[in-house]
């Protein structure tokens, strides 16, 4: 994760800036900074973060497979907000 992003996920308030169509165009750019394995770990970090907030009496569980669904997810969404700055 670039230093940009960290300070971004820092100072993130409320669950919809973790949404990429909520992101500065130059948070979402720095995503395009990283290279693959760092990519993955940052998209799993946000997309954790943002839909398995845990909960005083629940303790998250994820298995797997979700874990890569949601950073998959979460990558296809960053790079369709970037596609619609360019149209």
């Amino acid at each position: 994760m670039t230093p940009t992003l960290e300070a971004y996920l820092a100072k993130a308030d409320s669950l919809a800036k973790l949404e990429p169509k909520h992101m500065p165009k130059h948070i979402l750019v720095e995503f395009t900074k990283l290279d693959a394995p760092a990519l993955y770990k940052t998209c799993t970090q946000f997309a954790i973060l943002r839909h398995n907030i845990p909960q005083k009496e629940a303790v998250l569980t994820l298995e797997e497979e979700e874990v890569v669904l949601l950073a998959q997810t979460y990558a296809k969404e960053i790079i369709a907000v970037l596609k619609s700055y360019a149209n």
